[in-house]
């Protein structure tokens, strides 16, 4: 093993440092003040960047103007940098640039303050500058940061990669896709003309948390993970405005997403370069839960191919689930729990699929299902203030089934099914009811 201390205290200075030796080699680094400036390149196995209290890599500022910079290149299997969260920059504008070329690397990074990472990040997801990229399998990546304004970008190529965000502030960003190709496009521009991974790697995971409950947080969050099987992406927002968009190409692949507040989104991002992004999930067996709570929240975004399962949950007034889902044996449930929701959902071109809608309050419904052999069960209760629930159900095709319940004032409903061998069910309570069933 062999080992360089680094360590610096004065302003504007500017410390070098290029090990490359034969493996299990060490570098610590202290740093404080302004533009500090490290470059560490590493080759081999088992090389580290920090490991320990003792023994760390830092470049801190406090809360003074910082701009401090870390470049470091490690080729080869199980390097690290940082351990149990003792690489740190702190202050604002720094940025860290670290890239693993090799299998079981491993980054552990904390960063405190403002305007750290990489300032842009939105307008520019394959800039240099701010982000972690590891180019091989069974990596391991961890960036915390406090503060505000706040932006990473990271890239794992390869399988059982891990990777887990966490921004405590507002207005942060995080980019982070997993099984990238140096080729491909990520820049949402609607799904249509969408180029996803082609590593086809599996068995990663995504976890990122952001924002703090009851802040104006306007987070934002975009995960993807390309081309294999039993991928996990887990994304957690509290406050207002947060938006988060995620994509998943392959089969079997899982995403867990909840959101606290008012006027958060899933799948929908306005005001950014993207600004209609839906929630994507390409391929089979695939499956989406999606937890809001708070006011004038909305989830968007499709399911491609068969099998796939759509859970969705929103708690508070004016929610909105606008959802597609297309072939056979898809799944959909929908609950909304408050006045004003808004249910658009849509499963076309298949056979075999389900929609279940729970709504509660001054809710509309608008279900669409085209194909054979489908199913579609709806609830609506409550009409406060006399408002009235709507229901609208369209099925297209032969052996599909409805059945709705509507109780509360001034309800409406109107069922339309195409083709032979069609059922429909309304049972209806309340005042002012109307109902209109047409089967040809």
């Amino acid at each position: 093993m062999r080992g360089i201390v680094f360590a610096s205290t004065t302003a504007l200075s500017i410390i070098f440092a290029s090990t490359a030796f034969a493996g299990s080699n060490t570098v610590y680094l202290g740093q404080s003040g302004d533009n500090q400036k490290a470059n560490i390149k590493q080759s081999n196995v088992n090389n580290f960047v920090g490991t320990s209290a003792a023994n760390p890599f830092i470049q801190e500022n406090g809360a003074g103007y910082g701009s401090n910079t870390v470049k470091i290149n490690q080729w080869g299997s199980s390097n690290k940098v940082g351990g149990l969260g003792n690489a740190k920059q702190s202050g604002t504008y720094n940025n860290a640039e670290i890239a693993q070329w090799g299998t079981g690397g491993n980054v552990d990074l904390l960063q405190v303050g403002t305007n750290n990472g990489n300032v842009g990040l939105i307008n520019n997801y394959d800039s240099p500058k701010g982000g972690i990229a590891q180019g091989g399998s069974a990596g391991q990546i961890s960036v915390v940061e406090y503060g505000n304004s706040n932006d990473f970008n990271i890239k794992q190529g390869g399988s059982n990669n891990t990777t887990s965000v966490q921004q405590v502030g507002d207005n942060s960003q995080a980019v982070v896709r997993q099984s990238f190709s140096g080729s491909d496009e990520h820049i949402p521009g609607g799904y249509s003309n969408q180029v996803f991974p082609s590593d086809n790697a599996s068995n990663g995971t995504i976890t990122i948390k952001q924002g703090v409950y009851g802040a104006s947080s306007s987070d934002f969050a975009y995960a993807i993970q390309g081309g294999g099987s039993w991928n996990t992406i887990t994304l957690g927002q509290d406050g207002q405005k947060q938006t988060a968009a995620v994509w998943q190409d392959g089969n079997t692949n899982n995403i867990d997403s909840y959101q606290s507040g008012y006027g958060n989104s899933l799948g929908k991002v306005s005001g950014l370069t993207h600004t209609t992004v839906p929630f994507v999930q390409k391929g089979t067996s695939q499956k989406l839960v999606n937890s809001q709570t708070g006011t004038n929240n909305t989830v968007t975004g499709l399911q491609k191919d068969s099998s796939n399962f759509i859970s969705t949950t929103q708690s508070g007034t004016g929610a909105t689930a606008d959802f597609y889902q297309s072939n056979s044996w898809q799944k959909a449930y929908n609950f909304q729990d408050g006045p004003d929701s808004k249910l658009v959902a849509k499963q076309y071109g298949g056979t075999g699929n389900y929609l279940y809608n729970n709504q509660y309050g001054v809710a509309s419904a608008t279900i669409t299902q085209e194909g054979n052999g489908n199913n579609s069960t709806g609830i609506q209760s409550g009409g406060w203030t006399g408002a009235a629930n709507v229901a609208s159900v369209t099925q297209d095709g032969n052996g599909n089934n409805s059945w709705y319940a509507q109780s509360g004032a001034n309800n409406a409903l109107t069922v339309a099914q195409g083709g032979n061998a069609n059922a429909s069910t309304v049972a209806q309570t309340g005042n002012s009811n109307q109902a209109v069933i047409q089967q040809n």
